[in-house]
């Protein structure tokens, strides 16, 4: 029992975790990367390289990829979590399937 729930694990790790885990890190760098973004158009702006049309239309554009970004972030920051909780719930699992005899020995007929 113990190695069929660690061949689980270790294939949804390898099948599942590891590529949401990448593309979560990756959304978090380009989240935290926005507000230098945010600062440049400004700069910009403000040293008159740009017009106001312009900084405005950059804005809008860079807000809508910010609020694109955190949808994804949030549903893969649920889903990673809800793996990790997966491996607690393993470690769980092992004290139990090691206490397993004396756990089914102190059970009455009926709950066996």
């Amino acid at each position: 029992m113990e190695m069929v729930i660690l061949h689980d694990v270790k294939s949804r790790r390898n099948t599942e975790h590891v590529p949401k885990v990448k593309e979560h890190d990756k959304i978090l760098l380009e989240l935290e990367a926005m507000d230098v973004t945010f600062t440049l158009w400004a700069d910009r702006l403000d040293r008159v390289k740009i017009d106001e049309d312009q900084f405005e239309m950059q804005n809008t554009r860079l807000l809508a990829r910010m609020k694109d970004l955190q949808g994804k972030f949030k549903q893969l920051d649920a889903e990673v979590s809800a793996t990790e909780n997966l491996e607690l719930g393993l470690a769980e699992v092992r004290k139990v399937l090691q206490d397993f005899p004396t756990l089914w020995d102190s059970l009455e007929h009926e709950e066996r």
